[in-house]
């Protein structure tokens, strides 16, 4: 663990979940030409598809090179360039990280999405708004002469 003295202080005096290293790697890293020639590798490599979701990538479009966030990644631009793992969708890369790229929490997460799941779960309040649409019907008919 780094001592706090590595990290960025906000104005609060709080230490930033920014490390002064780590950053100063990430700006060499994105001033040398390794970006250009990763993003053209993976999106080769993976044949044009993000290997999360399986969809199409687009080179145009703002993606993430997604890396391991361990300290020996962060050593220098040179480690960090050898650490990436793949082109992903920004949004994809997110989702797993805020699963901190854990397979197990992934996994879980998949089968809570794949549950069985009834109409009436997906809001706490869906059967009472159907008890309203029914009533609402029925006075809309009674109002019409039906």
């Amino acid at each position: 663990m780094k001592p706090v003295r590595s990290f960025y202080q906000r104005g609060n005096n709080k230490p930033d979940d920014r490390c002064i290293q780590c950053d100063k790697v990430l700006e060499k890293f994105r001033r040398s030409d390794y970006p250009a020639r990763l993003r053209a590798r993976f999106y080769k490599e993976q044949n044009g598809l993000c290997p999360v979701c399986a969809q199409p990538l687009d080179l145009a479009d703002q993606l993430a090179l997604d890396h391991p966030h361990t300290a020996a990644a962060m050593q220098n631009e040179h480690a960090y360039a050898a650490a990436i793992t793949g082109l992903l969708h920004p949004t994809c890369n997110a989702g797993i990280g805020m699963l901190n790229d854990d397979p197990t929490v992934l996994r879980r997460a998949a089968r809570y999405v794949k549950r069985p799941r009834h109409k009436s779960d997906l809001h706490p309040y869906a059967p009472l708004f159907r008890n309203f649409l029914t009533r609402a019907r029925v006075q809309t008919l009674r109002m019409r002469g039906a």
